[in-house]
């Protein structure tokens, strides 16, 4: 199977190295969620040939780039992005200091009181964990871990909230 995934990528390059040769342009269609881009190649007798590459494997997430700290009171987003590998069964989960932050904890944190943090999710392989009016209590590591029937990935930062900003 690997074998033919290879040999299929493969053929799909030298396709595209032959059209961009002959001056023909490549059109990429969108992504449909579970598999990968589709692209559209002109053949050497002016046919259309539609390519869809599928994803395959355990999850690839992208560093989370943000700061190391941040004043009292910043609104502080980290964007999870998974980059590679299957997206049927994708899950994204976030956890502080090794505590995941489900939706329960996120609403009502051990303290009793309504905590600042949210999490959005925008498609199957994109989630935000935003941290509103940031206090020291939201110092801590954060990580965000992606899983899917074939394995999993996971990336952190450290974020540290420090006195007000003057």
């Amino acid at each position: 199977m690997e074998l033919l995934v290879i040999l299929f990528c493969f053929l799909a390059s030298i396709v595209s190295l032959e059209a961009q040769q002959n001056g023909e342009h490549n059109k990429e269609l969108p992504n449909n969620g579970n598999n990968g881009p589709k692209v559209q190649f002109i053949d050497a007798n002016g046919q259309p040939v539609l390519v869809q590459f599928t994803y395959t494997g355990p999850p690839k997430i992208l560093p989370i780039a943000t700061a190391d700290s941040y004043p009292e009171g910043s609104t502080i987003n980290l964007i999870c992005t998974v980059s590679g590998g299957q997206r049927k069964g994708l899950s994204l989960g976030w956890f502080k200091d090794g505590e995941e932050l489900d939706d329960q904890r996120v609403r009502y944190p051990s303290s009793g009181q309504v905590d600042n943090i949210s999490i959005e999710k925008t498609g199957a392989d994109i989630s935000i964990l935003r941290i509103s009016n940031a206090t020291h209590s939201n110092s801590g590591r954060f990580t965000c871990k992606a899983q899917n029937p074939l394995g999993e990935d996971s990336t952190s930062v450290n974020i540290v909230i420090n006195g007000k900003a003057d």
